[in-house]
């Protein structure tokens, strides 16, 4: 079957295909490069407590965030992990005014008591397609008031941006 109605366009595709007078689309929207920032952490010896955060990637502004992979060992009998961003600046803050509780933006209590994998920025409501409005560090932080990381635990992964 071939298809000849188009009746609804993206607003990507209808900035840029459909005649339209607007400004061109980003590169981190239409043909930029997929980057990938890879990331590895073995828990410390001294174990990583409830709302401890870990930097554990930094993007540029401008990322627009695709999607984030953390792979665990099972950090804890039972417990969860956050994903979010904060400004590399020292100031925690992700940009002018926004006042967003940013170390969860990404994902919210995913569970990691058992080894596997689990996905942040994997839906619209946990941001996916944010772009980062100043330079931010990627963080994981340990939610959980009694759960603690274990010693000599792995933590690894990755977060997919577009920016150029």
């Amino acid at each position: 079957m071939t298809l000849t109605a188009r009746d609804y366009y993206s607003a990507e595709v209808a900035q840029s295909e459909n005649g339209q007078s607007v400004s061109p689309l980003k590169p981190n929207e239409k043909g930029g490069r997929l980057r990938i920032a890879r990331f590895t952490l073995t828990v410390p010896t001294a174990t990583i407590v409830a709302t401890k955060n870990v930097i554990v990637a930094k993007l540029p502004k401008g990322a627009r965030i695709l999607g984030v992979t953390v792979m665990t060992d099972g950090l804890v009998t039972a417990g969860d992990m956050d994903v979010g961003l904060s400004g590399a600046d020292a100031t925690g803050f992700i940009g002018a005014g926004v006042t967003v509780d940013s170390d969860n933006m990404l994902a919210d209590a995913l569970d990691v008591a058992a080894a596997g994998a689990v996905y942040a920025a994997s839906t619209l409501a946990l941001n996916y397609g944010y772009e980062t409005l100043k330079e931010v560090y990627l963080t994981i932080t340990n939610p959980s008031g009694a759960a603690t990381w274990a010693a000599g635990k792995l933590i690894a992964g990755h977060v997919e941006y577009v920016v150029d």
